[in-house]
């Protein structure tokens, strides 16, 4: 069980039929394209024009990808990361994906609107998640359109189909050893499996900022305004699924009632788990690797 931290007693909860509701809606389009709009011209003020970099296997599945049911995992260790992701993921295919988000983060009225429309939801890591109600809301999240045969939605009556979701493993946001992957969490493991998903492994380069144990900052990616300097990289490296478990998780995402089965289920999850941080590491360390490139060649700054 995770901590148990003090909140104020005005703090907001979601009610019980909260993933209910989050299962059969939509993300508005029109605030989503807005919103990037703003972040663009934030993002170019801030660190220049955010680079879009992907793999052959990536473009060679653009097909599946369109398909819908993915998850893009990605690295944590900046906020910009979560304005600037759905920027680089529209870029690439990944249309209206929806991040599980943490509960602070939907606390004013306006910021729970706005979250909410952009396809944000919210995960509660004090204390034990709730694991029903969170498969409930991917399960309509990623197979919209299963779910839904012909069924059209909106102002242009468009064909609703399956979405895409997206997860930060790590858990938080990491400010310690930035350049290398973090234990993963086996919550994205269990969304994967259950659901069928594409894995779609990312990771950001230039945004990090290392600390010591007293929060004192050691190193900081450097970056210029109007990108003169180091550009900020986002990659997408090489989709794949998960191998299911020989002993299957519940639809809810539980495990076997019997000890033996579930100590398989839980020693081949870490394994499944270990794959997706070996698939983050290699985003990050491409990420890295293309920023050093691009800001030699178009700048001659040294990142």
């Amino acid at each position: 069980m995770a901590e148990q931290l003090e909140r104020p007693a005005d703090f907001w909860y979601p009610d019980e039929d909260y993933y209910e509701r989050i299962a059969d809606r939509d993300v508005s389009s029109f605030m989503h394209w807005a919103c990037r709009v703003g972040v663009s011209a934030y993002s170019a003020y801030e660190t220049g024009r955010v680079v879009t970099d992907t793999t052959p296997c990536f473009d060679a599945m653009q097909a599946e990808i369109a398909q819908g049911n993915t998850i893009t995992v990605g690295t944590h260790r900046n906020r910009l990361e979560t304005v600037l992701y759905p920027i680089a993921q529209e870029r690439v295919g990944i249309h209206h994906a929806g991040p599980m988000s943490k509960l602070e983060l939907f606390q004013k009225r306006y910021e729970r609107y706005v979250m909410h429309k952009l396809g944000a939801w919210i995960v509660d890591k004090n204390g034990d998640a709730d694991m029903a109600g969170m498969m409930l809301a991917v399960d309509g999240i990623l197979h919209r359109g299963d779910n839904n045969p012909g069924k059209r939605r909106g102002v242009f009556r468009r064909k609703v189909v399956n979405g895409n979701g997206m997860i930060y493993p790590e858990g938080e946001r990491k400010t310690t050893d930035v350049r290398n992957v973090g234990k993963i969490k086996r919550g994205t493991a269990i969304i994967a499996l259950v659901n069928g998903s594409l894995i779609l492994p990312s990771a950001s380069a230039g945004l990090s900022v290392e600390k010591d144990e007293r929060g004192n900052v050691l190193h900081r990616d450097a970056k210029t305004k109007f990108g003169r300097g180091p550009r900020v990289v986002i990659n997408f490296h090489d989709p794949f699924r998960l191998e299911p478990l020989s002993i299957p998780l519940g639809a809810d995402g539980s495990f076997s009632e019997s000890p033996r089965d579930s100590h398989s289920q839980l020693r081949e999850l870490r394994e499944r788990s270990e794959l997706i941080r070996e698939s983050l590491q290699k985003s990050l360390t491409r990420a890295y690797e293309v920023r050093d490139e691009v800001s030699s060649e178009e700048t001659g700054y040294a990142a």
